[in-house]
């Protein structure tokens, strides 16, 4: 699991090693090599990777996600490619890894959970700290940092927090090692309603964290602007900033006021993109400024996808990979 933080910028850019994105490369060009459920030419310079439509929608739907997806194209500098639709399918075709092109199909939703429980597999008993959860923050501002051992910890066993026996029992249930269905678990959930999710990008050796979340605080919606940026000056490496509107500040600074006089994990709220939860630290203190970062173990190219993929905004019509071929040259 990538040890994602979130960075509060209070203040002024500099104090907290805020920093503007360098301007974008293009990304590698490697189309060798063959992609499960595709078919693999022999020569050739581009992929062809096919979406198909996961739900049904009017044509209008399919355009406008399209639109979305050259946005993206546009922001990773991807020069060379082309999105085209035709009927229910959507079509990315360029000189690029299939892997790279199937990445603009993400759906780039982005939500913020209130964590109501979690648990790491291989524990016997929750043990609260950096070491129980992948996902959780480390120390970076006096508002947001890695919970000190030996906190309260709240137990999913209860339904105190007005959870559902249902919801209870499908948290017990949820697998998140590697391989298990879980991607979707909390896509297709309403931002209105509770939710369970895994942690995503675990590092090697680091066991499947588990998920149990409240209502959203926040959504896409209110999201103003992401972007990578690399703060070299402070060694914190590359980040995805996050600029919220006026309404999704003030919802979110009210949300961490009230987080912030609970006990542990209750204190916590998820970043969940995709379904999946990134990050997950604590605050002890309303959070006001209206800006934050995801930070971590980002390489550029990573940093640089998943703003592309939030700045997009989610996809108005939700993919499905279908196949991805090795153009050949003619």
């Amino acid at each position: 699991m990538r040890s994602a933080t979130v960075l509060l910028c209070l203040g002024l850019a500099t104090a907290t090693g805020c920093s503007n994105a360098s301007s974008p490369s293009r990304p590698d060009a490697k189309p060798s090599g063959t992609v499960p459920g595709g078919r693999t030419a022999t020569t050739g310079t581009d992929w062809s990777v096919t979406f198909t439509a996961s739900t049904a929608g009017a044509a209008d739907g399919l355009d406008r996600t399209a639109d979305r997806v050259r946005e993206r194209v546009r922001t990773l500098g991807m020069t060379g490619t082309r999105v085209t639709t035709e009927g229910t399918s959507l079509t990315v075709v360029g000189p690029y890894t299939a892997a790279q092109l199937q990445k603009l199909g993400a759906l780039g939703q982005l939500r913020f959970r209130p964590v109501l429980a979690q648990e790491t597999a291989g524990s016997r008993t929750p043990t609260p700290g950096p070491s129980a959860s992948p996902a959780q923050g480390r120390a970076t501002t006096g508002a947001l940092r890695a919970d000190p051992a030996g906190s309260p910890w709240a137990s999913a066993s209860g339904g105190s927090d007005g959870t559902s026996a249902s919801l209870l029992a499908k948290y017990r249930a949820l697998d998140c090692s590697a391989g298990s269905t879980h991607s979707e678990s909390e896509q297709d959930t309403s931002p209105d309603s509770s939710a369970v999710a895994c942690a995503t990008d675990r590092s090697a050796g680091q066991p499947p964290s588990k998920y149990l979340l409240g209502p959203a605080i926040l959504t896409g919606s209110e999201l103003r602007s992401a972007k990578a940026v690399n703060d070299s000056t402070n060694g914190a490496g590359w980040m995805v900033q996050l600029d919220f509107t006026a309404a999704g500040a003030a919802k979110f600074a009210d949300a961490t006021a009230r987080l912030a006089q609970n006990q542990s994990p209750q204190n916590e709220f998820a970043i969940v993109v995709d379904g999946g939860v990134v990050s997950a630290p604590f605050v002890s203190q309303a959070l006001t400024d209206g800006t934050a970062q995801i930070s971590g173990s980002f390489t550029e190219k990573g940093a640089r996808e998943l703003a592309a993929k939030l700045n997009s905004g989610a996809l108005p019509t939700p993919l499905r990979f279908a196949e991805a071929t090795h153009v050949t040259e003619r």
